[in-house]
């Protein structure tokens, strides 16, 4: 049986599954292969192999591939992984993790043709884990305001660790968002996210950071808690606070923040 009949032959078998909705042949010569993943929209992950000469060559990969539709669905909600290292280095864990790889915007792997099965279903994975970012985004204000403080740090040049580890009273351990190394001092940065209309999940933030820095004292740098004040979610009380152990500087005020943490 040659290449291009071991193909069919595989994904006939999978539609029969209903991991394979339809298979058809572009102007271009690509096959083109719907899959029954879905994007969180609802549209489906199509996957290409892009060139057909390569099901004529026996024995030999062909390349399978996304043509860039995952990271183009992504800007469409206004995700760009590759703008921020958090989302970077999670995109390189996936593509590892799946053993597929990025290829300029296309995601992308090789496989034998007698292996196109589990080709079609490790690189729908990987696409559908991609998209997934969109769910982190849209569910999960901390940790996209860690992310846009993230890339202020990482854009203005600073050395820093994110989730880092400082010691506190009675030896105890403290996870600050940021540890941002300065040249003379280091500094123990916080977030105070902007929380969607929930002022109980604002305030049990707001005592989380004031028991952090409380604990910090006498830790040898400086303690700076950036505030999300794109909403007046925080009260006064609770600020002032954490401002008697702690500096709290707006994030609407960017170069403010970053001119505190050089003068470090």
């Amino acid at each position: 049986m040659g290449p291009a009949a071991i193909l069919h032959a595989q994904l006939n078998e999978l539609s029969r599954f209903g991991m394979v909705r339809n298979v058809d042949m572009l102007p271009k010569g690509h096959t083109r292969i719907e899959t029954a993943f879905r994007y969180p929209d609802g549209s489906s992950v199509d996957l290409f192999i892009s060139h057909k000469d390569d099901l004529l060559r026996g024995g030999e990969p062909v390349e399978l591939t996304d043509f860039g539709n995952t990271l183009s669905w992504l800007a469409q909600v206004g995700i760009n992984p590759a703008k921020s290292p958090r989302r970077r280095k999670q995109m390189g864990d996936i593509l590892r993790m799946y053993e597929v790889s990025e290829e300029g915007t296309a995601i992308t792997c090789r496989i034998l043709p007698n292996k196109l099965g589990e080709g079609i279903i490790q690189l729908g994975q990987a696409c559908l884990r991609l998209a997934d970012f969109a769910f982190t985004a849209r569910f999960l204000p901390k940790a996209q305001f860690a992310e846009e403080v993230e890339d202020l740090l990482d854009s203005a040049g600073f050395r820093y660790e994110a989730d880092a580890s400082l010691a506190g009273g009675e030896g105890k351990t403290h996870k600050v968002d940021f540890q941002v190394h300065g040249q003379r001092t280091d500094t123990a940065l916080m977030l105070l996210p902007a929380e969607t209309k929930n002022p109980a999940a604002a305030r049990s933030r707001a005592e989380h950071v004031f028991a952090v820095f409380f604990d910090l004292q006498a830790w040898k740098g400086q303690r700076v808690a950036a505030l999300d004040d794109r909403s007046p979610i925080y009260q006064d009380p609770d600020l002032s606070r954490i401002e008697k152990v702690a500096s709290i500087v707006p994030y609407s005020d960017r170069q403010a923040l970053v001119e505190f943490l050089k003068a470090a």
